[in-house]
């Protein structure tokens, strides 16, 4: 998906060994999708994928489209200004089309 490939690159320009983006957050931040350390493994349990690292990709991805369509997109606002249109609104996930 198009908005997926945009946060990833925003977030940590799509490198999985990346942490802690400084322009983005002063917290631990890791993988494609900068995921807080700090709730790595509640989220990565809930989404099915208990016991993966976060610089895992394949983890990395998958627990951040179980928290966009659990919880929505706000949680990468921090870098909105890259990935999305600064005077629109952010998308909800209705309105982003289902993957094919």
């Amino acid at each position: 998906h198009e908005l997926a490939h945009k946060i990833a690159f925003c977030e940590s320009s799509a490198q999985s060994h990346h942490i802690g983006s400084t322009e983005v957050s002063s917290a631990l931040a890791v993988g494609w999708f900068q995921h807080l350390a700090k709730y790595w493994v509640e989220r990565s349990e809930r989404a099915g994928w208990e016991n993966y690292d976060p610089f895992n990709g394949r983890a990395n991805v998958a627990v951040a489209a179980w928290l966009f369509y659990s919880s929505g997109i706000h949680h990468w606002n921090p870098s909105r200004s890259c990935w999305g249109a600064a005077d629109q609104p952010p998308p909800t996930t209705s309105s982003i089309p289902p993957a094919a």
